[in-house]
């Protein structure tokens, strides 16, 4: 029995322990959407790289678009990549989606059908429309 509370109090530890990060994280995104609402593209990424950091998907996904949009240069649009990778992967339909369409058209990265139908066929399988749309056009085309 002693084995079993221990492994409750571990748990209830971790949870308590993960809950300021992510109101911490929160905060963070809260911040950085206020900076961009001014412009303040650069103190944004700052802080939605440091949510991004700490397992914030969501704030991976808007500091990769920052960098598609060219909101951080021109120069940094291929820093987008791995951060829209990164949203994906943590479940992020709409990155799954913007990821699929990158790399259906080569944006960003070399052209790549079969990333672009499996980043599709996921959205698509979570419920996402526009990404089953668009799937439904790649399976028009064959691949090349």
């Amino acid at each position: 029995m002693a084995r079993l509370e221990r492994s409750i109090l571990l748990a209830a530890l971790f949870l308590i322990c993960q809950a300021p990060m992510v109101s911490a994280s929160e905060d963070l995104v809260k911040a950085a959407k206020e900076q961009i609402r001014y412009g303040e593209y650069e103190n944004a990424a700052g802080l939605l790289q440091r949510a991004s950091d700490s397992g914030d998907a969501a704030a991976a996904l808007l500091l990769a678009n920052l960098y598609r949009q060219g909101n951080l240069g021109t120069d940094n649009r291929d820093r987008a990549l791995p951060h829209f990778e990164s949203a994906a992967a943590a479940g992020l339909t709409d990155a799954m989606y913007v990821l699929g369409r990158l790399y259906s058209r080569g944006e960003l990265t070399e052209k790549d059908t079969g990333k672009a139908r499996t980043w599709l066929t996921r959205a698509a399988d979570a419920g996402h429309r526009r990404a089953s749309k668009l799937l439904a056009t790649l399976e028009r085309v064959p691949e090349v």
